[in-house]
């Protein structure tokens, strides 16, 4: 049986209604058309609007003016350090942008809403080691073989001046996708077994050595016959604060 032991994991019904109190949504609160704390929750209104299913969900929400309060739990512990710079690497529609205007959006896709231009890989974190007070990466990280997740955390660790703290999201599916089937069954055999994965990617973070204020496993949770991947926020998420 594996043995992730979660730290500060999210509330959704407790997040939402503190959110809705905070200064934060008060700013903003004219410019949507509702808020939504679950991915079922925008799910359904995809559906309910006749938008495609296959739509990305950031993008649906963008259009219909739907705010989506689940990414900012993590975020708030970010800004209790009142970071004056937040980079956001592989911003994508850079949402985050509409309420932390101190943000910078990294992406090196052409139909990003970028503020900044350049592909996030070994190299960039090397040449922006210890450059910005917050990063936030969202999905972004997973797209590689799953046994580099403690060399990518780290990569994004590095970004953060000492005292900083980082926002990482990313899909368990997704490193699997990404790996090659021969490494699958050597680390995992014929028939990978859940818990021998989730096993495998909680080592993983554990030998980051990093200092995690939040330790969240949606995945865990979900009923067993639902879909537990999460296009928007990730099924497993971190906060780290650098020593």
């Amino acid at each position: 049986m594996y043995d992730v032991k979660e730290v500060n994991k999210l509330d959704n019904k407790k997040w939402l209604q503190e959110f809705l109190e905070s200064d934060l949504y008060d700013s903003v609160k004219d410019d949507y058309m509702c808020v939504v704390s679950s991915r079922r929750e925008v799910e359904l209104l995809k559906a309910a609007l006749h938008d495609t299913v296959y739509e990305n969900p950031r993008k649906c929400c963008q259009l219909y003016r739907i705010l989506d309060c689940v990414p900012y739990y993590y975020i708030k512990f970010l800004l209790e350090k009142s970071p004056a710079s937040i980079a956001d690497i592989g911003c994508g529609i850079n949402e985050f942008k509409n309420l932390l205007p101190n943000i910078i959006g990294i992406d090196s896709d052409k139909n990003s809403n970028y503020d900044i231009f350049d592909q996030f890989d070994e190299d960039y974190a090397k040449g922006h080691r210890e450059n910005f007070d917050a990063v936030i990466t969202v999905n972004t990280i997973h797209f590689s073989e799953i046994d580099t997740i403690t060399q990518r955390i780290l990569w994004i660790a590095g970004l953060v001046k000492p005292g900083g703290r980082g926002f990482i999201s990313f899909n368990l599916e997704t490193w699997l996708m990404y790996t090659k089937k021969q490494k699958i069954h050597h680390l995992f055999g014929e028939v990978p077994q859940f818990e021998d994965i989730v096993t495998f990617i909680n080592n993983q973070i554990v030998n980051t050595g990093l200092k995690f204020l939040v330790v969240d496993w949606p995945i865990l949770y979900y009923h067993q016959e639902s879909d537990v991947r999460d296009n928007n926020n990730g099924n497993i998420r971190l906060v780290f604060e650098n020593a």
